[in-house]
């Protein structure tokens, strides 16, 4: 029977004297489904091969050996087949990203992998659970053509499905599809993965993803179905208590990265390749010695890691520079003094600060990071970003680019004049930047107070009136409720003659949700500042 409408079929309408003798007819009388309404419900840049991730972190080769076969291992369900969940944990900058977009590369080119969905804090279409389930739908689709037709007829008859409960979407768009697929003798890849769980910003949201996984990973056992769920994240309390508690912690099965001994080698092998390649390729390779750097400064720059990957990466940037020596920019990193080996940040704030404190710069510098980090609209390359450093800080794209030109090992800029000659963009390599920064016990002398800065955003969005679309009003909208609880000068200087009539008229906020809450946001503020 035809799905999505009733069709009739009329063969030979209209002919007269037909003989028919041992014929058979086959006919496909259902019309595919295509729900043409993808690129509105999902979060292309959550994927492992996303061009918004691109360059993302990976494993270096000669590394993380041990944990990727054991990984693999049990995707093929070799070792601990009672658990559905793999937990790979571990603090800032120990590599878990890098070990998660291995993975996701390794079982995509031998076909293990179904979905994934990387999380990312900065991004407001990857910091939530709001395109969760349909980016796993339409990956799920991609690798399950059946699945895709499943998928596809439940948005016909629901168009709205992306607005329910995740317990829902869940359900309609990933276990049912996948259940049907099966029955119909379909083999499906066993792994999805979901990265950087801690980077979604509500965490009582990351808890509903766990509880939904696990109600997931169990209908699939129940139905006699392969498949598993890697799951990375930094080891906070909601996540840990969570994944450690009855039933979960009898499904789950995790590695820490970072207190063993082979994190040490492979971060070794790692700094010893790359200083191997900055002997052959740095414009000054002539004057490096080939036995530059020591042993001693091997093992010094390991110890400092503290099996951090992140330290690694950031002493090779910032060695590589080719506007220094190599030799002189190594030496002033194992000269700074060691961090107290109980505070896992010591030797990383050391080098921030000591990368700051170089800087000819360093307050333009740091006003520049403060736009960015408090950039409401930090997804997209039009951002406003460049605007606003041009009108705020008078500062043009040439010169963003000579103050920031020694942070490459910690901030790229990107520029594509091809496409927009006036727009670029900027994106801190490391999370842990922006953490060090707006921590003033860490960042001391460089801490970066964003609450003001927030401010200058929503008053340069009004006074140049960019308040034009859906995107921007969120933007605004979300910059505005970041300060509530800011009394800042700034903020009042920029709403207090806010026409607060003349800009609900506008046609994009005429709607039952968009109109009522930027007016009881920003009457709420000028409330307070008056």
């Amino acid at each position: 029977m035809p799905t999505g409408g009733r069709q009739d079929v009329r063969f030979f309408e209209g002919a007269r004297n037909v003989l028919i003798t041992d014929s058979r007819f086959d006919i496909e009388a259902t019309q595919p489904v295509r729900f043409k309404g993808w690129k509105e419900v999902i979060a292309p840049g959550a994927f492992h091969n996303s061009g918004e991730r691109f360059d993302p972190p990976k494993c270096h080769p000669r590394t993380r050996k041990a944990i990727l076969e054991k990984i693999l291992s049990w995707v093929r369900g070799e070792i601990d087949p009672e658990a559905f969940i793999f937990w790979l944990n571990g603090s800032v900058g120990v590599g878990k990203s890098a070990i998660g977009q291995t993975i996701a590369e390794i079982c995509e080119e031998n076909g293990l992998l179904l979905a994934s969905f990387f999380f990312g804090r900065s991004d407001p279409t990857r910091n939530n659970a709001e395109f969760l389930i349909t980016t796993l739908a339409y990956q799920i689709g991609l690798s399950v053509s059946q699945a895709r037709h499943r998928i596809e007829q439940v948005f016909a008859h629901d168009p709205v499905v992306h607005t329910r409960s995740l317990e829902t979407q869940m359900k309609k768009l990933v276990i049912e599809p996948l259940r049907q697929a099966v029955a119909d003798q379909i083999n499906t890849p066993p792994l999805i993965i979901v990265d950087g769980l801690d980077e979604c910003i509500d965490r009582s949201m990351q808890c509903k993803i766990l509880d939904i996984i696990y109600q997931a990973g169990h209908c699939f056992r129940a139905s006699g179905i392969h498949l598993v769920f890697l799951v990375g994240s930094r080891p906070e309390q909601e996540i840990s208590l969570k994944l450690e508690s009855f039933p979960m912690r009898g499904v789950t099965t995790h590695h820490i990265l970072g207190d063993s001994n082979d994190a040490d080698d492979d971060i070794c092998h790692f700094l010893e390749d790359e200083f191997e390649e900055i002997k052959k390729t740095h414009p000054l390779k002539d004057s490096i010695p080939l036995s530059w750097p020591s042993l001693y400064d091997i093992n010094s720059l390991v110890w400092r890691a503290s099996g951090q990957f992140l330290y690694a990466h950031i002493v090779i940037d910032y060695t590589c520079n080719i506007r220094h020596h190599p030799i002189d920019r190594l030496q002033e990193i194992i000269s700074l003094p060691a961090g107290k080996t109980n505070n896992l940040f010591a030797d990383l704030d050391t080098l921030y600060t000591h990368i700051f404190s170089s800087l000819k710069n360093v307050d333009s510098a740091l006003k520049i990071i403060g736009f960015k980090l408090a950039d409401p609209f930090d997804k997209d390359i039009d951002s406003g970003l460049s605007r606003i450093l041009h009108d705020v800080l008078t500062l043009s794209f040439d010169d963003v680019k000579l103050i920031l030109g020694d942070l490459s090992s910690v901030i790229k800029v990107i520029h594509k004049p091809e496409s927009s000659p006036h727009i670029w963009k900027m994106n801190l390599q490391h999370a842990s930047l922006g953490e060090f920064l707006t921590d003033q016990h860490r960042s001391k002398q460089h801490f970066v107070d964003v609450q003001p800065i927030i401010a200058e955003w929503v008053s340069w969005i009004l006074q140049n009136n960019l308040v034009h679309g859906d995107r921007m009003f969120w933007g605004l909208l979300g910059a505005l409720e970041k300060l509530e609880s800011c009394k800042s000068k700034v903020l009042h200087d920029a709403l207090q003659d806010v026409h607060l009539g003349l800009l609900l008229s506008k046609p994009f906020v005429q709607s039952p949700t968009l109109c009522p809450a930027l007016y009881k946001v920003i009457l709420q503020i000028q409330t307070m500042c008056q």
